[in-house]
């Protein structure tokens, strides 16, 4: 029988999974959707077993079901999922409350200054290539530990969303150093937990599994998971890791200087690099790939904006959309094409749920300068477009500072297959952008790191030759390069002159 291989991505709203050849023929993709809980404000969690393992489940017998695949054929399964996510579960990996979500969950504040306060400045950067944010796991266990002193004294260990699927498919407790490294766990010279750290924040290390490179066969499917899964039992398991990781890998970035920008709720834009880098606004470490390192940010909202703006503005926009038989996104879009660049002057702050990297600050909020009455719900989309634009510019600045050039853009996600999004965002930072026509996303970089780790493939040649495949090249547009420039540093000088204000608008 051909070996096929399984990926299946958990992301924050929804699973995907596909099979895939060796040879990189999708045979066939599933998904299903879930939502979020916040029970707070500032709080984001999942149920570990309704959402990521039901989840999983349902898209494995999906794809079984309808491609006719043989579970024996299945050569390997790789699996990735939001993170760093924290999961406390048991000496028999039972979960001991919802898990708290990656950097979008902002409930360990105190313990994020607390920690940074015991490292001193700069410290954990220097150390583990990671600031200390709302992404960093060690504040989240401190957090349960301070707050939920019943369940830290029943947690065996913690994992994370990846590691938690790979236990239930497996047995083995697991956790991968691209997540273990975002989550700001790592001695980035060392590739081994952090005794610094771990001191610091008054955690032991051996709460967390030992990380290994996400193409690592940990395991082998149990008896009880192929009953639940329909795949066959000592199935291997690769550790997985990180959707970001592995979106940018689906994406074909492989090569020092290359940077993936992943158009989704969020954007995230990550840069390969042939070694270790840091920068005090940004989060690095190890990539899914051996002997390759990666450095950037995500921002808290992209794609979202998009939809707040139809939300607010586009109900005649969802009623034509809908007798025209097509997405109210792409109506959108394609009458907002001729606005013009730079918006008659308006420039927005992207921080409508606070700011992730390069700004780090939770409390921020959205802010549009320059309104006027000349100005049309299509003008306020463009110039939306233009603050994420403004904001991945950023984060390639704060990149060359470390020491690495970004030399092209590979773009996937939804907002890829938006033309004048794109368009916006190559004239603003000077960068050609290849769109990758991948239809599965995260799940072919999960399968290929199951084909790494099973034996199937040997190192990167196929994925780029027969694996990836792109739809359209986009090239900036100098003649918008003057009117970009100069917004670009009005937007630069906007976050320092209203983040006080908004900090007292947040509070209240």
């Amino acid at each position: 029988m051909e070996p096929v291989l399984l990926g299946v991505d958990v992301g924050t709203s929804g699973v995907k999974g596909t099979l895939i050849t060796a040879e990189g023929k999708i045979l066939r993709t599933a998904s299903c959707s879930h939502v979020t809980g916040s029970p707070k404000p500032g709080w984001a969690e999942h149920n570990p077993d309704e959402i990521w393992w039901n989840g999983f489940t349902q898209v494995t017998r999906q794809l079984l079901a309808e491609s006719g695949v043989a579970p024996q054929s299945i050569a390997g399964v790789g699996c990735s999922a939001i993170g760093p996510c924290l999961l406390p579960v048991d000496k028999r990996g039972v979960p001991l409350r919802p898990a708290i979500l990656y950097g979008i969950d902002s409930r360990a504040s105190n313990e994020i200054a607390l920690l940074d306060e015991r490292l001193g400045p700069g410290v954990a950067l220097d150390v583990t290539a990671n600031p200390v944010t709302t992404q960093s796991l060690l504040p989240k266990a401190m957090w349960v530990r301070d707050n939920e002193p019943n369940v830290f004294a029943r947690a065996y260990r913690f994992l994370d969303a990846t590691g938690y699927l790979v236990f239930k498919l497996t047995g083995e407790f697991s956790a991968d150093l691209f997540t273990a490294s975002a989550g700001g766990l790592m001695d980035i010279r060392t590739n081994r937990k952090s005794d610094l750290v771990f001191d610091a924040a008054g955690i032991a290390p051996d709460m967390f599994p030992d990380p290994v490179w996400p193409a690592t066969v940990v395991g082998r499917v149990t008896r009880e998971a192929a009953d639940t899964t329909g795949l066959a039992e000592g199935t291997p398991v690769v550790a997985g890791t990180c959707d970001a990781a592995v979106e940018c890998l689906g994406a074909g970035m492989t090569d020092d200087g290359e940077v993936c920008l992943i158009y989704g709720t969020t954007a995230v834009v990550l840069a390969c690099s042939d070694s270790p880098r840091t920068h005090r606004s940004l989060f690095g470490g190890p990539y899914c790939l051996e002997g390759r390192y990666i450095i950037g940010g995500a921002t808290q909202a992209a794609g979202a904006l998009t939809t707040w703006h139809l939300d607010t503005f586009g109900a005649d926009l969802k009623r034509r959309a809908a007798e025209m038989g097509i997405s109210p996104y792409e109506l959108t879009y394609r009458e907002a094409a001729d606005t013009q660049p730079g918006s008659k002057g308006l420039v927005v702050l992207p921080y409508f749920g606070g700011a992730r990297t390069p700004v780090n600050d939770g409390r921020m909020l959205g802010v549009m300068l320059g309104l006027t009455l000349q100005h049309t719900a299509h003008d306020i989309y463009r110039a939306l477009l233009e603050s994420v634009g403004y904001e991945i510019r950023h984060h390639l600045d704060a990149m060359r500072e470390s020491g690495v050039e970004p030399r092209t853009i590979l773009a996937v996600g939804g907002g890829a297959r938006n033309p004048l999004w794109t368009q916006v965002v190559s004239d603003i930072t000077g960068l050609e952008q290849v769109c990758v026509s991948n239809p599965v996303g995260a799940p072919l970089g999960d399968a290929y790191l199951a084909a790494l780790g099973a034996g199937i493939l040997d190192g990167l040649d196929p994925l780029k030759r027969q694996w990836v495949s792109t739809s359209r090249t986009v090239r900036p547009n100098e003649e918008n390069r003057a009117v970009y420039d100069a917004l670009y540093d009005v937007y630069r000088q906007a976050y320092p002159a209203t983040r006080e204000l908004c900090h007292k608008l947040a509070e209240l």
